[in-house]
């Protein structure tokens, strides 16, 4: 013959059903420290305790009271308003709600003083990043005057070197060219001077020329006089 299944066992197993957890996981849930306790209740069907049932509702204020014990009611407490039910499930549940409530607010207190924590820790990292940058921009903003100070003295530099290199250049260029200029003159004049002493030497030349020839020719025609005429002849 089967062992009998308590209804409250059966009606327990229903809402744990309902919450999608393995019975070691709702155990955990519940802090309720042996996991036989609840496989008890469940699995083989044995009536909770008063203690076990107060840890399952202090977990779970929803869950009925009435409902598990009597099967009064509905499984979830807000389904309790259409029906009446007796002061002891909706204090439990209500003190179970508040209780819930209140864990809450605690946690949601620790949230907000981890949060603040961060965002004061997260603050003080970026005003650090912040004087950093900062920092690195200056002393870069220092290295580009310095730099652009180091252009100016080079360009400078660099400006009177050209300018004392041209003048140098410059003062050899005009004495470059002005000696051009005079052998130039020199030149000029030196042929002037050849090209005359060789037109003279062309006259003279014409001249011993014109002169040798009226001699000769003087020559020739006296002998040709003293050829022709008859008293050359006697």
């Amino acid at each position: 013959m089967d062992k009998e299944i308590s209804p409250q066992s059966k009606r327990l197993k229903v809402f744990i059903d309902t919450t999608g957890m393995s019975l070691t996981e709702f155990g955990k849930q519940c802090k309720i420290p042996s996991t036989s306790s609840i496989h008890n209740v469940v699995a083989l069907g044995k009536t909770p305790s008063t203690k076990l049932l107060d840890k399952i509702i202090t977990r779970f204020p929803q869950l009925n009271h009435d409902w598990v014990l009597l099967g009064y009611g509905e499984m979830i407490v807000q389904g309790m308003k259409k029906q009446p039910a007796n002061a002891i499930s909706v204090t439990k549940s209500r003190d179970a709600s508040y209780e819930n409530i209140q864990q809450f607010l605690e946690n949601h207190d620790y949230s907000l003083n981890e949060l603040a924590n961060k965002v004061q820790k997260a603050m003080f990292q970026a005003q650090k990043t912040y004087q950093k940058v900062n920092n690195r921009l200056d002393n870069f903003e220092d290295r580009l005057l310095m730099l652009e100070e180091n252009q100016n003295n080079i360009a400078s530099s660099v400006y009177t070197r050209l300018d004392g290199l041209w003048d140098k250049h410059k003062t050899k260029i005009d004495a470059d060219i002005a000696g051009l200029v005079a052998f130039m003159t020199k030149l000029k004049q030196e042929m002037k001077e050849t090209s005359d002493n060789n037109t003279q030497k062309a006259i003279n030349f014409l001249i011993n020329i014109k002169e040798g020839t009226d001699k000769k020719a003087e020559q020739v025609l006296g002998e040709f006089k003293k050829h022709t005429n008859p008293k050359h002849q006697e």
